[in-house]
């Protein structure tokens, strides 16, 4: 049993759905679970809408008209009319309710994240219509499931946090035994509380549910098809020679992802790993390519970089003691204050000695965060925030085995002026996180990406030579 998880980019023309189609009936000797997120750009679109009636400038029949007119055009173009007659009544009816909400947001010129939810949810409940009409005229068995009725979350309408305990009872008893005659086609990025109203699971919230889903069924792998070949070992974006990481461990892919990639979300990471379930990244249009699996080694490759990341919107909360040594429980009075403010904790070390500890978190904290802490500490602390920092962080195997690299690292730490042994917040086997100032940032990453570069390109010299020398001698 796998679950296949396809996003907006995959669904956003008709050509595309078409190749998502063929994919679905390639697995169809299976049980299969898919997750649809919302067509490419109707989130955005509906985003938009939001703000629009907000401030009262929203015209909404244009809207309604617009998202069903590709609705109706994809269900013409793809699908027989013997299975568009449901997808229509259901696209007609997410629609009618999203137009009223608009209304009374407009109304209001203010939007509750209730009714921001409710929303956001129409585009995958529409997509979920429209994809179960187009396979069921390939001739595939599919139920529409709303993930409302599955996964349980809070009532933090825009980021609900999962109940996987609760969850999994309901995908067993709900979810299982459909999956013996039809395949399951699943609303992405949606949960429901416990009275049945429908949150969202922020960002990259799709990936997360078929995470969520795959926990919760034993699945044999979760794929995610997206519109990049796999986890690479730099953004292709902002660097040259970028290579495929064919493989990853959860915690090397949940350290990309924490400090920096953006292909996978940590939080998509964790249902999986609790039970060693395999993830496999793919790409919908580049089908042959072999994507990144991110699952327990399979191997260890001594020394060798994997990938390197980082981010420019770090702060670094750094506390003093004047009082003798940080203890346990002073870090713990920090983390959860941290939480009280919805504030995300990257990591924490200790300092410069005993008596000071750093904390990494994102730089959008509130003003307000000094005074919390020096309140929450008694003020027996000095608390230092600075918001210009960033990070590098390097993944990989036995890092510190790797002579070679190391040394290049220190070699490009003097160039840029940074303190290597104050900076180093992590030296462990499996990464090296540096802190940075936010200007070198970037230039950091892009020369030690052009070391590791140049020693792919050698290693790829050095076996296409002794390939050819096998062939030669025999």
């Amino acid at each position: 049993m796998r679950v296949l998880k396809f996003g907006g980019t995959s669904l956003a023309t008709p050509r595309r759905i078409r190749t998502v189609t063929e994919i679905i009936r390639e697995r169809n000797n299976e049980p299969l679970v898919i997750v649809f997120s919302a067509l490419g750009g109707i989130t955005n679109l509906l985003v938009r809408a939001i703000n629009l009636a907000i401030l009262g400038i929203l015209d909404r029949d244009q809207l309604v008209s617009a998202i069903r007119g590709r609705h109706g055009y994809f269900l013409e173009t793809l699908a027989k009319p013997e299975f568009s007659h449901e997808a229509k009544t259901v696209i007609d009816f997410q629609l009618e309710e999203a137009r009223k909400l608009l209304v009374d947001i407009t109304a209001t010129a203010s939007v509750t994240e209730k009714e921001r939810a409710r929303i956001l949810a129409s585009g995958e409940r529409l997509s979920v219509a429209l994809l179960t009409a187009i396979l069921r005229s390939n001739g595939l068995s599919v139920s529409p499931v709303d993930a409302t009725t599955i996964i349980r979350g809070d009532s933090n309408f825009g980021n609900s946090s999962v109940d996987l305990d609760t969850t999994t009872k309901l995908v067993n008893s709900q979810l299982r035994p459909q999956l013996d005659h039809s395949i399951a086609a699943v609303t992405g990025f949606i949960a429901g509380t416990d009275r049945g109203v429908t949150a969202t699971l922020g960002r990259n919230g799709s990936d997360y549910s078929a995470t969520i889903l795959g926990h919760a069924l034993n699945a044999e792998a979760v794929e995610i098809w997206t519109d990049v070949d796999g986890v690479l070992s730099a953004d292709p974006r902002s660097f040259d020679n970028v290579q495929l990481i064919p493989e990853l461990s959860f915690n090397e892919a949940n350290e990309l992802a924490v400090f920096g990639a953006k292909v996978i979300h940590p939080k998509t990471i964790r249902p999986a790993a609790m039970k060693s379930i395999p993830i496999r990244i793919k790409n919908t249009f580049r089908r042959k390519n072999p994507g990144t699996w991110i699952r327990k080694p399979q191997e260890i490759s001594p020394g060798k970089v994997k990938g390197i990341t980082g981010r420019e919107d770090i702060s670094v909360i750094e506390l003093t003691s004047r009082q003798g040594p940080i203890r346990e429980s002073t870090t713990n009075i920090v983390l959860s204050t941290f939480k009280q403010l919805g504030i995300v904790c990257y990591l924490h070390s200790p300092g410069k000695d005993d008596q000071t500890a750093r904390f990494i978190i994102h730089d959008d904290h509130p003003k307000e965060l000094r005074a919390h802490l020096e309140s929450a500490l008694s003020g027996k602390y000095d608390v230092g925030i600075d918001r210009s920092c960033g990070i590098v962080a390097v993944i990989g195997d036995d890092l510190s085995s790797n002579q070679q690299f190391q040394q290049h690292l220190k070699a490009v730490a003097a160039e840029y002026r940074i303190d290597l042994p104050a900076s180093l917040l992590d030296n462990e086997d499996h990464n090296i996180l540096i802190l940075t100032p936010v200007p070198v940032t970037v230039p950091i990453i892009k020369s030690l990406h052009a070391f590791l570069a140049s020693n792919w390109k050698q290693e790829a010299q050095n076996r296409q030579l002794l390939s050819t020398t096998f062939k030669q001698e025999n």
